[in-house]
C-alpha cells in the first residue's frame, strides 16, 4: 500500500515537473516566448503547420502537391504560384524539418543582430523564391524533372551571409578549423555525402542567393532600411513591435557588403504604392499643375507690366525735358528783360 502510494506521488511529482518544463518553453513567459526572435518563431510555425496538414491531408498538402518542378510549370499560373511559395515551407518527414529547424534556430541571431525581424520576415520569402527560380533554371540546363522541396535553399544562403559577416575562423564538426568563408561549401558537401537524397541543387541554388544577396544584386527587391523604419512606426505595426521578441531595423549594423541597401531598392515603388492609397498626401506634396492658358497670361501680364514700366519711364524723360525746356525759356525771358545796349 505505501509501495503504491510512493509510486502515485513519484508520478504526480513526474507530471509537474513535465508541465514546468513544457510551461518554461512554451508560457507565455518561456523559452520561446522570450528567446526566439518573432519572425524566426512564425517562420518556425508555419513550417510545423503545413507539414501536420501533410500528414493529415496529404491528397492536399502533401509533397506532391506543393513541390516545385518543370512538370508543374505546366499547372495554371496560381498553382505555380502557390508551389514557388508554399514549398520552400514544406517538408517531406519528420526528420527532414526537425533538421531544418533546429539549423534555422541556430541562425536566429542574424534576426537580433543584423537585420531586425521585418527586414528579416521578408527576406525568407524573397530567399525561397530566388532559390526555387534559380533552381528551375538548373533544372532546366540538365533536363532534371526533380521536385524541389523544404527550407534548406534558404539556410544555405543565410549560412553564407553569416559566415561571410563573420570573417574568422570557424570549427567543423569541432574539429577542422577552416575559414568561415568556406564553411557553406564543406557543408554543400557534407551534406550531399552523408544525406545522398537531399538537393544538392536547392543546397547550391541557395548559396547563389547568398552571393547575390551580399553582392547587393537583389537590393532592388528590398525596401531601404529607411522606408522599413518608417513601416515599423506605423500604428498598425503596433501589433508586432511592442512585444518582447520583436527586433527593430539596425539602420547601420552589420557590414556594408552584407546588409545595408543604399543602392537601388523598392523605395520608389513602395512611395508610389503610399500615395495611391493617400491621395490626399500626394497633392500635398506634389506641386500644383498649372494650365497653359493660365501660364501664357502671366506672361502676358509681365510683358504688359513691363510695357507699363518703359511707357512711365518715357514720361518721365519727356516730363524732365519740358522743365528742362522750361528752365531754358525762363533764362532767355531774363536775358530779353536786360538791356545790353546800355
Amino acid at each position: 500500500m505505501m509501495y503504491g502510494d510512493t509510486r502515485e506521488f513519484r508520478n504526480i511529482y513526474f507530471h509537474l515537473d513535465n508541465l514546468r518544463i513544457i510551461k518554461a518553453i512554451f508560457g507565455t513567459n518561456g523559452f520561446i516566448h522570450k528567446k526566439i526572435p518573432l519572425a524566426t518563431k512564425v517562420i518556425s510555425i508555419i513550417c510545423s503547420i503545413l507539414f501536420a496538414l501533410s500528414l493529415a491531408a496529404p491528397s492536399i498538402f502533401g509533397p506532391y502537391k506543393t513541390c516545385f518542378s518543370i512538370e508543374s510549370l505546366t499547372n495554371s499560373f496560381s498553382d505555380i504560384v502557390y508551389r514557388i511559395i508554399v514549398s520552400n515551407f514544406s517538408h517531406i518527414s519528420i526528420y527532414h524539418i526537425i533538421y531544418n529547424m533546429i539549423t534555422f534556430l541556430d541562425l536566429a541571431k542574424l534576426e537580433r543582430l543584423t537585420f531586425g525581424t521585418l527586414k528579416y520576415f521578408y527576406l525568407m520569402f524573397l530567399f525561397g523564391i530566388t532559390t526555387n527560380l534559380i533552381s528551375l533554371f538548373i533544372y532546366l540546363i540538365g533536363r532534371d524533372n526533380s521536385c524541389q522541396l523544404g527550407f534548406s535553399g534558404v539556410l544555405f544562403a543565410l549560412i553564407y551571409i553569416e559566415s561571410n559577416s563573420s570573417g574568422r575562423e570557424v570549427l567543423l564538426f569541432n574539429a577542422i578549423t577552416i575559414p568561415s568563408k568556406l564553411y557553406p561549401w564543406a557543408m554543400l558537401i557534407l551534406a550531399h555525402v552523408f544525406v545522398p537524397n537531399s538537393s544538392f541543387v536547392g543546397h547550391f541554388s541557395g548559396i547563389v542567393v547568398g552571393i547575390l544577396f551580399i553582392k547587393g544584386s537583389l537590393d532592388i527587391f528590398i525596401l531601404s532600411n529607411e522606408k522599413l523604419s518608417e513601416i515599423e512606426s506605423s500604428q498598425f505595426m503596433n501589433i508586432f513591435t511592442t512585444k518582447n521578441s520583436y527586433f527593430s531595423i539596425i539602420k547601420y549594423g552589420g557590414s556594408r557588403r552584407s546588409y545595408n541597401t543604399q543602392r537601388k531598392s523598392l523605395d520608389g515603388l513602395f512611395f508610389k504604392l503610399k500615395n495611391l492609397f493617400n491621395p490626399q498626401q500626394q497633392r500635398q506634396r506634389d506641386p500644383q499643375p498649372q494650365p497653359d492658358n493660365f501660364v501664357n497670361n502671366n506672361n502676358n501680364n509681365n510683358n504688359n507690366n513691363n510695357n507699363n514700366n518703359n511707357n512711365n519711364n518715357n514720361n518721365n524723360n519727356n516730363i524732365n525735358n519740358n522743365n528742362n525746356n522750361s528752365n531754358n525759356n525762363s533764362n532767355n525771358d531774363n536775358y530779353d528783360e536786360y538791356d545790353f545796349s546800355k
